[in-house]
């Protein structure tokens, strides 16, 4: 790439970073949407959430969380049994259910021996709508479970086979294979980040025929919070010595989100980390713009996303970036709490932050306009694209670690293999995804990073 091009990249990324960052601590009023407050975030939960990390939001701090050995018990057996698939109880958490209404739920499965006090909790993949015309969209091509989790709740639908982090096999999974894992079945379509009801006077059938997404509940924040409460409740989630935080895609995207939250709602002495595949990507980067095969104007998908998503699902993003906006005067409704390289770049998380990316991820380049598979007219944008990608995860707070892929691969820690696939970086040793996360997740204060350099 040509010095004016890396100029405009960076120039780009520059003037939203100050903007929103302006925006969160200052009070500009051209990057803040006004909204209603979360109904969910209480003042006792961030205040565990502070005293979990000892520092007020936006400041940087070195990692200070311990080192921790994984060790295995003899004796075990791969299951041959699907993990038990558990549903929000209504009238303790009201909040907790998919679009039409039905209970959310989740899968899990209990740790053996050693591993009986470390748990997995992975966020389930998606996509999302945040309009009438995108939701109407994903309502006539996506699958009914993506909306509804009644097809669970009656058994006529499983959850297919678990694999790569979450697989209970140590030759697929050897770090993970034998902890507490909880998988979060996904249907509200907000990428975990709504806290909107839908319409009570319907029921869940009548609400999908209704054909009018304003009728769905985009609940995903209200399902995290839930979860977390039945774990603590009945399955000993209180009693954990650490936790990994984790999802892919939307998932990821709810990791960014949630991290945060989550961390404060879980007993101090509890070691907790997360890990985002794929949902990263540099904020107000330019959509492609086919007739002149470069960029278009901006603003751009991502943040015009953002702020779609703020009103339609009545979501504020990362629960430290909203409360600290807030308490600035500027609302709990935030487009830089919604931006996962802002985040990341800020100080916002405190907490260990492991995050995968691909550079031309084909999920991601598409949210942008590029094609599967990509033409010679768009191949110029794209490596652009990758460029930006690549600056955009190298200038994350340093004590943050990176599994950075000049690949097109989108998710990974769920459906791969992760012991086959050996990548090789300039500045560090060959290594699979599932090595790179045993090594991270041992000592995650020392922030590893695998980052492949971008096409030239």
């Amino acid at each position: 790439m040509i010095n004016s091009q890396k100029a405009r990249l960076l120039g780009f990324n520059l003037v939203l970073m100050t903007l929103l960052a302006f925006a969160w601590v200052g009070g500009t009023a051209d990057a803040q949407v006004t909204g209603t407050p979360p109904i969910f975030f209480t003042t006792q939960q961030y205040q565990t959430s502070q005293a979990r990390n000892q520092l007020e939001p936006g400041s940087l701090a070195s990692c200070t969380v311990p080192n921790v050995t994984i060790t295995h018990s003899p004796g075990y057996v791969v299951p041959t049994t699907a993990p038990q698939t558990i549903f929000a109880n209504l009238s303790v958490t009201p909040h907790a259910v998919c679009n039409d209404g039905s209970q959310a739920g989740f899968l899990f499965r209990r740790g053996y021996g050693a591993a009986s006090t470390r748990w997995v909790i992975y966020l389930d993949e998606g996509g999302q709508c945040s309009s009438q015309a995108e939701c109407a969209q994903r309502q006539a091509t996506q699958p009914v479970a993506d909306l509804s989790d009644t097809a669970f709740v009656n058994g006529s639908k499983k959850p297919s086979p678990l694999a790569g982090i979450l697989s209970p096999n140590p030759a697929l999974n050897p770090d993970f294979y034998d902890a507490n894992l909880v998988q979060v079945l996904y249907c509200s379509s907000d990428e975990w980040m709504g806290e909107k009801d839908g319409n009570a006077a319907m029921t869940s059938a009548q609400i999908l025929a209704s054909d009018n997404s304003n009728n769905w509940y985009f609940d995903g924040h209200a399902i995290v919070q839930a979860v977390i409460q039945m774990l603590q409740q009945n399955y000993g989630l209180n009693n954990a010595s650490d936790v990994l935080f984790t999802g892919g895609s939307a998932g990821a995207y709810g990791v960014f989100m949630n991290a945060n939250y989550v961390s404060g709602l879980l007993p101090l002495q509890t070691r907790f980390a997360a890990l985002a595949d794929s949902a990263y990507s540099p904020s107000n980067f330019p959509d492609y713009d086919p007739a002149t095969g470069g960029q278009a104007p901006l603003p751009d998908v991502l943040v015009t996303n953002m702020v779609q998503g703020q009103t339609y699902w009545n979501s504020v993003g990362d629960f430290d970036c909203a409360w600290a906006s807030n308490q600035a005067g500027n609302g709990f409704n935030n487009v830089a709490c919604d931006a996962p390289d802002v985040l990341s770049q800020n100080g916002t998380y405190r907490i260990p932050l492991f995050i995968r990316s691909s550079y031309q991820d084909h999920y991601i380049l598409g949210q942008y306009g590029i094609t599967t598979p990509i033409t010679a007219e768009e191949k110029p944008y794209v490596a652009n694209f990758a460029n930006a990608m690549e600056q955009s995860l190298n200038s994350t707070n340093t004590w943050l670690s990176v599994f950075g892929l000049d690949t097109t691969t989108h998710t990974m820690i769920k459906s791969l293999d992760l012991t086959n696939t050996t990548y090789t970086f300039p500045n560090a040793t060959p290594s699979t995804l599932a090595a790179a996360i045993g090594v991270w997740y041992r000592n995650p204060c020392a922030a590893p990073r695998w980052i492949q350099a971008p096409p030239s």
